[in-house]
């Protein structure tokens, strides 16, 4: 919990530090001591959320280090690696030295400004530095490889289970010769044997529990083939049943161990996805305020090539490039969602909250900062909100899970092994719902702003084209929620 927490703190911090290229615009006619008052108070509270910061890294790092589970203590080393991270690169420094600045500054110009920026940029680079270090924990790959191991050997346990019972079932029924009964338990003894060398301490992996069960299971059937050969047939199927009720137990253990690890990945995955979409909300919600404040200022003279305009159209090419970055979260996004692969859902919202990116950037490079745009980056923000409120209920539904209805369904589950999914299907649904509302009401914006020859135009055109696609996978994902291949 603290963890998410910090990461939340981490990314508002990040935010906060960002996007300063529109104060250059502002101090151009804005009072200047209002702006300087402005910005010393922006820096000065960066400054206390990242001292703050740093108190409860410290805390929680300390608290880790202490607990007696491994991954808590891995967990302490990451924080600690956060931590001197940000005091190797100074950055308490740096807010001190931007904070100075600003106060020394009596008489602040533009070119006093982009310096500052330029500054403050460098302050922005160290803490995502920071930031990328607690969302690339080591201990995300060890559960990874925990996960997919213990998968392969609860797998192997299902066949080496159905081969004992399928021959005992050929002992019961006292029409299979001796001899190869007692070949076929030697030779599921020999399965059953290399499933106790795949538990055994493995590189950073330590040996899993129930390896010498598996190994008391295997001497069972060795022992069920002699008495094959032996003529004792009854006294070999007690042995069979011994090996089967050690193997299930076995299975049990491992699958139990199994749904705490991907318990403990959803939280990590949900944890990153959260931060992920909140920094983007953040970004997104400046470039749409930038460009409302830019389109005001282009309608109060619309002849494009006037002199007075030159800023305002670089104005736009900046926030286009803002708008590629954003983009490139959002990719950065969807390869986990794909990589983590239990919603199908949260990852087509994901794509076409990207492809919307696309169209503002591709819009406001042509310095386009109409109606129309705004109403997508609109649509985008809505997306990301929508996003939030379902990973945010599924990280609480994950840790506090509701009372149970008195008509209990079911939690919901992936296709393996029974483990628990990202998000609910119900939540599936609820995105994909405001997506299609949203498809609907951009139908009806492009219907009323574009029509007969604006239509045609290739630009234009690629935006039809991909709200066709966008409904497409609309159906798409709604009939695999219907069909079960989100499960």
């Amino acid at each position: 919990m603290m963890c998410r927490r910090i990461l939340s703190l981490m990314t508002l911090a990040m935010a906060a530090s960002g996007m300063w290229s529109d104060w250059a615009a502002r101090l151009q006619g804005a009072p200047v001591e209002k702006l300087q008052v402005e910005l010393k108070l922006k820096k000065e509270i960066d400054r206390r959320k990242f001292t703050e910061l740093k108190a409860a890294l410290l805390r929680v790092a300390q608290r880790l280090a202490q607990s007696e589970q491994r991954a808590d203590r891995e967990r302490a080393l990451t924080i600690r690696k956060a931590i001197e991270l940000a005091s190797k690169e100074g950055v308490d420094t740096q807010f001190q030295h931007l904070i100075a600045s600003l106060h020394s500054s009596k008489n602040l110009t533009v070119g006093d400004l982009n310096d500052i920026i330029a500054r403050n940029r460098e302050l922005v680079k160290d803490i995502r530095a920071v930031i990328q270090i607690l969302l690339s924990d080591d201990r995300a790959e060890k559960i990874n490889k925990e996960i997919t191991r213990i998968r392969d050997i609860v797998r192997a346990l299902n066949r080496a289970i159905w081969r004992e019972k399928l021959n005992r079932a050929r002992a019961e029924g006292e029409k299979v010769p001796p001899s190869e009964l007692r070949k076929a338990e030697n030779e599921n003894a020999r399965h059953v044997d290399e499933i106790a060398d795949k538990m055994k301490p493995d590189g950073d992996l330590p040996e899993l529990p129930g390896r010498r069960r598996v190994q008391e299971a295997r001497n069972k059937q060795r022992s069920a083939a002699n008495k094959f050969a032996e003529g004792n047939q009854k006294g070999a199927i007690g042995d069979q049943s011994d090996a089967i009720d050690e193997l299930e137990n076995v299975k049990k253990q491992l699958e139990e161990i199994l749904k705490q690890l991907r318990k403990e990945e959803v939280e990590r995955i949900l944890a990153s996805l959260i931060a992920r979409c909140e920094r983007m909300l953040q970004m997104q919600r400046e470039v749409r305020e930038a460009t409302g404040d830019v389109d005001k200022a282009l309608k109060e003279n619309p002849d494009r090539g006037a002199p007075e305009n030159r800023g305002h159209i670089q104005k736009a090419l900046e926030l286009s490039k803002e708008e590629a970055l954003i983009a490139v979260e959002a990719v950065r996004m969807l390869q986990l969602l794909q990589a983590e692969g239990s919603t199908v859902a949260i990852p087509h919202v994901v794509r076409a909250a990207h492809d919307d990116m696309k169209i503002v950037q591709r819009r406001l490079e042509k310095a386009d900062t109409g109606q129309v745009t705004q109403a997508i980056e609109d649509d985008i923000i809505a997306t990301l909100e929508d996003l939030i409120a379902a990973l945010k209920k599924a990280q609480k539904d994950l840790n506090d899970p509701p009372h149970p209805h008195p008509h209990p369904e079911p939690p919901p589950k992936s296709d393996k092994n029974n483990e628990p999914k990202l998000v609910d299907q119900l939540a599936e649904l609820k995105v994909i719902r405001a997506m299609q509302v949203r498809v609907n009401r951009r139908t009806r914006m492009y219907s009323q702003f574009y029509n007969g020859e604006q239509a045609s135009e290739p630009d234009i055109r690629k935006e039809l084209e991909n709200l066709a696609v966008l409904q497409k996978g609309v159906y798409k994902v709604t009939n695999d929620i219907y069909r079960g291949r989100n499960k």
